[in-house]
């Protein structure tokens, strides 16, 4: 539960749009058990739905997207089988039902539901409001007089329960700090982060010649004919879809160099295109004879240290729960992007 509210959070930001539309956004929840109010810096991003009909237990996430004056919505689920005691037959405790009603002081291992990350959830005091531990990130739970989860809070969202079938009301607020961290700062220089060292540095990459990685990058371009957000970005496996962003063109990528046997790296930051800061995600390839060349398959732009600035990165795709809550600095205006000069 943890990891997947962190990426939810990083995709928030790395697929909405810094400008166009902020006419509120409207949705009304199936009527499942127990719902949740994700929250970002005080304001509704999305929703998390628990469920549980017999032996099977099922997670669902929703996050939402402006993309111009359009609008789109993400939706995740996951859904397990799980015995009285709330365990997967292989005695792990999804992190969303381990909470769900107070759990006993003591740890368990844990499941994180979309990532799939195992490690010890611990509940670590029996006072009024539940503190602990999952993995390595601290919570605080508060509990209901019917023993349900009434709040939960991270150290980058807060959840609250609220009656099924609430409407809930998802304005400009939600999206106003991302406004505010995408702004262009003053200077022609190089962009840095301004009161932060992040380490974008990833491991394992595969030498391949410069010519064959550039020509890759021009087929993934040609690819997608749509540049839109779409299910691609969160489905690298739809190979053949026309409509994509910048995560499915980065993912889809990785997964053609990985078909040539080659481990390529996703990187994720900004980039200074039409005016504005944008979130955006490229690769990073290793050269043959030493060295690195950083490639954009959707914006067919060279990457220079002008107009690209990387938060941190990832192989092939992969999630990171660090690189969630590195955006979440950024969207909370902990750090900030300054540029040098030239």
């Amino acid at each position: 539960m943890r990891g997947a509210l962190v990426m939810g959070a990083l995709l928030l930001a790395g697929l909405a749009s810094a400008q166009g539309s902020m006419d509120p956004l409207r949705f009304a929840r199936l009527p499942d058990s127990l719902q949740l109010v994700l929250e970002l810096g005080g304001h509704p991003a999305g929703v998390v739905t628990l469920s549980r009909r017999g032996r099977e237990y099922t997670y669902r996430s929703q996050h939402f997207f402006h993309h111009g004056t359009d609008v789109s919505e993400r939706v995740r689920a996951a859904s397990f089988e799980v015995g009285r005691d709330g365990l997967t037959p292989e005695g792990r405790a999804p992190g969303g039902l381990w909470l769900w009603r107070r759990p006993a002081p003591g740890c368990v291992e844990g499941l994180d539901e979309l990532s799939g990350e195992v490690g010890d959830y611990c509940a670590e005091t029996d006072a009024a409001d539940l503190t602990g531990t999952m993995g390595k990130s601290p919570f605080r739970a508060s509990y209901g007089g019917d023993g349900v989860l009434s709040m939960l809070v991270l150290p980058d969202a807060t959840l609250r329960r609220v009656p099924v079938g609430t409407t809930i009301e998802v304005g400009p607020e939600s999206l106003r700090s991302l406004e505010r961290a995408m702004r262009n700062p003053p200077g022609t220089g190089a962009l840095r982060w301004k009161n932060a060292n992040f380490d974008a540095s990833v491991k394992g990459l595969t030498p391949w010649n410069r010519e064959e990685a550039e020509a890759l990058a021009k087929a993934v371009d040609r690819s997608f004919r749509d540049k839109r957000q779409g299910p691609a970005d969160f489905s690298p496996e739809l190979t053949s879809a026309a409509r994509g962003g910048c995560l499915a063109h980065a993912r889809r990528f990785a997964l053609r160099a990985r078909d040539e046997g080659k481990t390529v790296g996703i990187v994720h930051g900004l980039v200074f295109h039409q005016g504005a800061l944008r979130p955006h995600a490229w690769v990073r390839v290793a050269l043959e004879g030493g060295g690195t060349l950083e490639l954009d398959p959707m914006l067919g732009k060279l990457v220079t240290p002008s107009t690209y600035l990387a938060l941190g990165a990832t192989t092939e795709g992969s999630t990171d729960p660090e690189l969630g809550r590195r955006w979440l600095r950024v969207l909370s205006g902990q750090v900030e992007v300054a540029r040098g000069v030239r």
